[in-house]
């Protein structure tokens, strides 16, 4: 089996995906990086592969993965999950539309897409910390992230509770507008945090 790290061979004791998934994660730690793609002959790792690395060996094929420095990752996926939350304030809008006009069905589908945005900055928020070995809420925008994530579990709260009793009225209330002003604090919030990540100028 054929590994590379980065374009640069990695040599294994053994050609099978856990031991060059293993060597190059190893390897990507050395370095401070972490291994953000892993493909077998030109197609993704899956999930199962990834959790439980096959033994078996595969001496003809061609493991290849890719690293990114830590901190330019997150930085970059903040951006793009700020855009992703200023995106989406026209979808909370869209939706409390339909559900004002008595088209609660159709609004399900926008309704959907905002709140994987919103799981998706959860995440960040969560494992972008992880990552960087430090809790964003512990930097100096710790304490108003930390109110925007009880703020936010007490919508997204409030959504659960509309939808199991089909109040409409209330749903539509919370989605342009609790949601809307949290949308556009969320994004501050996620732009400042990825500010700070910058490398420190020369």
């Amino acid at each position: 089996m054929k590994v590379t790290l980065d374009e640069q061979p990695v040599e294994i004791a053994r050609p099978t995906i856990a031991e060059g998934l293993g060597r190059a994660i190893a390897l990507a730690e050395e370095r401070g990086r972490v291994v953000i793609e892993a493909t077998l002959d030109g197609c993704p790792l899956t999930e199962d592969q990834l959790a439980e690395p096959p033994e078996t060996e595969m001496p003809g094929s061609e493991l290849r993965l890719v690293s990114a420095n830590p901190r330019a990752l997150v930085r970059s996926t903040l951006y793009d999950t700020a855009d992703a939350l200023s995106e989406s304030v026209a979808t909370h809008k869209r939706a409390a539309e339909m559900i004002e006009s008595g088209r609660s069905e159709e609004a399900m589908d926008d309704l959907s897409e905002a709140l994987s945005v919103w799981q998706a900055a959860r995440d960040v928020v969560d494992q972008g910390g992880e990552l960087l070995g430090e809790p964003f809420t512990a930097t100096r925008a710790g304490a108003p992230l930390a109110q925007n994530i009880t703020r936010l579990a007490e919508c997204l709260s409030e959504v659960k509770r509309c939808l199991a009793v089909q109040d409409w009225a209330a749903l539509s209330d919370v989605l342009a507008f609790d949601m809307d002003e949290l949308a556009q604090s969320w994004k501050r919030q996620l732009i400042e945090l990825a500010d700070q990540l910058k490398p420190a100028a020369s």
